[in-house]
C-alpha cells in the first residue's frame, strides 16, 4: 500500500512501479550469493497498467464484479512476462475508503470509479 499527498493517480503507480524495480535491483546486488545458490536468476519485470474496464473486456466477465482466483490467474497468464496494475475500479467492489476519483465518473449503472485502487497481479 501506498499513499502519496499531492499526486495523481498515475503518479502513485509510478512510484510504486519504482519501488518494485529498485526493490528487485537491492535484492540482485545485496543476495547474489544466495540467489545464486537457489538458482533464481531475477531479473526486472515488465510493468503492464491496464484499466478495471480493459481487463474485463479481456476476461469477459460483467463489469462491476470483482475477479474471482480463476480470473487472477487468468490476468497472470495474459500478462506472464511481468506484473499488471490494474487500477479504475468500481467503488462498489473496493473497500469503504476508497475515493471516488471524480463525482462525474459514472458508468451505464451509476457506479463511480475509484481514484487510485490498483490491485497488482
Amino acid at each position: 500500500d501506498i499513499e502519496v499527498a499531492f499526486a495523481n493517480d498515475q503518479e502513485v503507480l509510478d512510484y510504486l512501479e519504482e519501488f518494485l524495480v529498485s526493490l528487485i535491483r537491492k535484492l540482485k546486488k545485496e543476495f547474489s550469493r544466495e540467489l545464486k545458490t537457489l538458482g533464481v536468476a531475477l531479473k526486472s519485470p515488465k510493468i503492464h497498467r491496464i484499466t478495471y474496464t480493459e481487463a474485463v473486456k479481456k476476461l469477459g466477465i460483467k463489469w462491476g464484479e470483482d475477479f474471482s482466483p480463476k480470473d487472477e490467474r487468468e490476468i497472470n497468464r495474459l500478462f506472464n512476462d511481468g506484473i499488471v496494475f490494474v487500477y479504475d475500479w468500481p467503488t462498489k467492489i473496493r473497500s469503504f475508503y476508497s475515493m471516488p476519483k471524480d463525482n462525474k465518473t459514472c458508468f451505464s449503472d451509476k457506479t463511480h470509479i475509484c481514484k487510485c485502487a490498483a490491485r497488482i497481479f
